[in-house]
């Protein structure tokens, strides 16, 4: 369904579109004093998604704003009924459009709302729903490469550093956070003992405040600040800390799965699973096959991926080069930058053996190891309006979709589909997207099937060039997706990546 503008002469919304997989999502702006603050100038909003590999999750509607107070807009998606809104025009303050399931709303001027103190004009009637979750505020520390600059920082001050941050750039009182989410991969070794918590202390903030930390493989941290989103738009919280963290150096990709299995080199996690042999084979299971597989699939060539690897070193570069980064990174050890970046050197990656014999993947196309971690605030409508807090971002509809997990790589796909299927929105209603470039294939995959303008892709590079520590880059791409929107003006952001 194509976005409906609700200013003057807009056609009225196709209800009935509205209504897929009993899933009715309402979008309802009210001059409801109780329970919606106005919004105000300059507003931004970027819509984001969550996705996986193997499986995966849609997490949607990231709702970017700048130099603004809470908008009174809400959408909520849930088995609620839809409520066809009113609107007063002469109470508009500005442009804003309606969109449903992830619903994204624009406010382009001040105005008085209807029965509300302050902000942008809404319609006179709401849907009553679930809270909303909003992001006031998101950091991250510099990505280091293998054993680089970060490489010997301790992952609960790897942690720590974005944490503290976070607090101190967004100026709440840490004494308010219910809970502290954090992602990460291996949590052996330094990682171990709930990272999520041991951060938040080790940080110097509030013993009383508790920590999660959840493993979603690379979509770790962006599945906690799902799990933050839901946690508030619940009622159960007012302010999560959300992100992950990181240290590859320090403990390797390898380091949980064979765990106490160092006499055996030939260990495989699946060994022995009847069920699990019985309907996928006893075969290979890992991303270094799963990209091999896109590839084929797709009919992706090695010097197709080593010119799109090429492409995401010019634009980290060149966007490191703008400062693009600048408002982000939190520097730390003395490293101001990501440094990962560095100039391609395309006859060196012609020379680079296939991690297969016989196949097209090489180290070069696919996403560097690395060090890092980053943070965001959730928080909701009432603790934002309580705190005094200005939100950069709202968070709106979230979904998790499972594909192939032999291919494994290939869920963003469909998981983008069906959170465009079910936000009515179109791949060019998109302004910005960040997807994780774990290997070439997946989102040159994503562009050929989605139809993505390649140019709003990473605009910044991705993963090849700015590395990928695994627990904390789903974090990581939403802090860039932020920025992003925020730097251009745009209104509507897609974030996707595979687990």
């Amino acid at each position: 369904m194509p976005l409906t503008s609700l200013g003057d002469g807009a056609e009225p919304v196709d209800v009935e579109h509205l209504v897929r997989e009993q899933q009715v999502v309402a979008d309802a702006g009210g001059g409801h004093a109780d329970h919606l603050a106005g919004g105000g100038a300059g507003e931004r909003r970027v819509a984001v998604a969550y996705l996986g590999c193997g499986q995966g999750g849609a997490l949607v509607g990231l709702d970017v704003r700048s130099q603004t107070s809470p908008g009174d807009a809400f959408g909520h998606e849930g088995e609620i009924r839809f409520e066809h809104v009113g609107i007063d025009d002469e109470s508009w303050g500005g442009d804003v459009v309606q969109i449903h399931h992830m619903i994204l709303t624009r406010c382009s001027a001040p105005g008085p709302a209807p029965d509300s103190g302050s902000g942008c004009g809404r319609p006179t009637h709401y849907v009553a729903g679930m809270a909303e979750a909003f992001i006031v505020d998101a950091v991250r520390s510099p990505v280091g490469r293998r054993g680089g600059s970060l490489s010997t920082v301790h992952p609960a001050d790897l942690g720590a550093h974005s944490i503290k941050a976070l607090i101190e750039r967004s100026g709440v009182d840490p004494n308010a956070v219910d809970d502290v989410v954090f992602g990460n991969v291996n949590s052996v070794w330094e990682q171990s003992g709930c990272i999520a918590r041991t951060s938040w202390l080790t940080a110097g903030l509030p013993m009383h405040v508790p920590g999660v930390t959840i493993d979603r493989q690379c979509g770790s941290a962006q599945q906690a600040v799902q799990f933050a989103a839901q946690a508030v738009m619940s009622g159960t919280m007012d302010m999560v800390v959300a992100g992950g963290v990181e240290n590859m150096s320090m403990v390797p990709i390898t380091a949980g799965a064979l765990a106490g299995k160092d006499d055996d080199p030939e260990f495989n996690p699946f060994t022995g699973a009847e069920g699990w042999s019985a309907r996928f084979g006893s075969g290979e299971v890992s991303q270094f096959l799963g990209a091999e597989l896109m590839a084929e699939h797709w009919d992706i060539t090695r010097e197709e991926m080593e010119a799109f690897a090429v492409e995401s070193h010019e634009r980290a570069i060149r966007a490191r080069a703008e400062g693009r980064f600048d408002n982000e990174i939190a520097p730390l050890n003395g490293l101001t930058f990501d440094e990962g970046p560095r100039e391609p050197n395309i006859e060196k990656m012609r020379s680079l053996a296939t991690l297969r014999p016989g196949g097209r993947i090489t180290a070069a196309v696919a996403s560097q190891i690395s060090d890092g971690s980053a943070a965001l605030l959730i928080a909701s409508e009432e603790a934002v309006k309580r705190h005094g807090l200005t939100p950069r971002a709202r968070i709106h509809h979230m979904t998790v979709l499972a594909d192939d997990p032999i291919m494994m790589l290939s869920a963003p796909i469909p998981a983008t589909r069906r959170a465009l299927e079910r936000t009515g929105m179109s791949i060019d209603d998109i302004d910005a997207v960040e997807i994780n470039e774990a290997f070439a294939p997946v989102p040159m995959a994503w562009l050929k099937e989605i139809g993505a303008d390649p140019a709003k892709v990473n605009p910044s590079g991705g993963a090849i060039a700015l590395g990928h520590p695994l627990g904390a880059t789903g974090a990581r791409l939403m802090v860039t997706l932020i920025n992003e929107l925020e730097r251009i003006g745009g209104r509507y952001g897609l974030q996707t990546m595979c687990e």
